[in-house]
């Protein structure tokens, strides 16, 4: 009987969560973190002794970064408030 129980609460619905316009942007940000992160480990080994070197190439990535991730949100919600969905067509109303 508690087999069952447990059958049929496993075979009960799925969890889903709808789908975001911002899904691309998140994935964009993890692979900036992983980019900056593999860029540290580089740069510390290219410029040991030369901390103003890196601290200028981390800057510059960082700024870089953002300024791409600014630009991609300002896109992305300009297409969700003209009513475009994420693959370019409008939605219905």
């Amino acid at each position: 009987m508690a087999e069952d129980h447990k059958k049929k609460a496993l075979s009960c619905g799925e969890f889903r969560v709808a789908a975001s316009p911002f899904n691309a942007i998140k994935f964009e940000l993890g692979v900036i973190f992983l980019v900056g992160f593999l860029l540290l480990l580089v740069l510390g080994r290219i410029f040991a002794g030369e901390n103003g070197l890196q601290l200028a190439w981390l800057l510059g990535y960082g700024c870089a970064a953002a300024a791409w991730l600014i630009a991609r949100v300002r896109f992305v919600t300009g297409r969700v408030l003209r009513g475009e969905g994420g693959d370019g067509e409008k939605q219905d109303e």
